[in-house]
């Protein structure tokens, strides 16, 4: 998911110092960071930590003389969440000719499965989500009743809809929050032949232009 230009052993670098930080509120020091990627070069892992530093994703705090701190120096700058493009009730998820972006969102809210589509037109304005908000999304291709889902018809004519998922009987409803609009509604068979959730909506974020890294 992520296009970052990491390698393997540098995203789990990533991941331990993000995970040290949400459950000890610290990160962690050298020595806990080599053990649990099971590193034994120091010099290694210090290449490794300036490649995060230099992708601007934490920072190694200087001591006033400029030299590096040895123990618990490093800051967390978070790598954000991959824009993956638009989406608007019945129209396709349009993939932008934008260069590839990242949208800082809360620490607990990164994962590499979630990404952010904008969103545009107003059929889920009652549910919070406004025109021009990004969503988080995380990629699954299973829901719960009632959530909010990102649905794509995969055939032609190919769409992609925003909406809450609420099967019924032999057929699947897909509401809007919106009082004006009415919901789609599609046949069980037409639903398991055609159609595939593709990540639920976790969250919404206001006024992405703010956000971009």
């Amino acid at each position: 998911m992520y296009q970052d230009g990491l390698n393997d052993i540098q995203r789990e670098i990533y991941r331990f110092i993000r995970t040290t930080l949400l459950s000890k509120s610290r990160t962690p020091s050298r020595a806990e960071i080599k053990e649990a990627i099971r590193r034994t070069s120091t010099s290694s892992l210090e290449r490794d930590l300036d490649v995060l530093q230099n992708a601007g994703f934490i920072d190694i705090i200087m001591s006033t003389n400029g030299k590096k701190l040895t123990h618990h120096n490093i800051r967390l700058l978070g790598m954000g969440l991959p824009l993956e493009g638009y989406i608007a009730a019945g129209q396709p998820i349009e993939k932008g000719d934008e260069p590839f972006q990242r949208i800082k969102v809360a620490l607990e809210d990164e994962d590499e499965h979630n990404y952010i589509l904008i969103v545009k037109g107003t059929s889920m304005i009652e549910d919070g989500i406004n025109d021009g908000d990004c969503i988080i999304v995380r990629h699954q291709k299973v829901c719960e009743y009632g959530q909010v889902v990102v649905a794509s018809h995969m055939i032609e004519p190919f769409e992609s809809t925003l909406k809450r998922f609420r099967p019924a009987g032999i057929s699947v409803y897909l509401y809007p929050a919106h009082r004006d609009m009415k919901p789609q509604v599609i046949s069980k068979e037409e639903w398991d032949r055609e159609w595939q959730i593709q990540g639920i909506v976790i969250k919404s974020v206001h006024y992405f232009d703010s956000r971009l890294l």
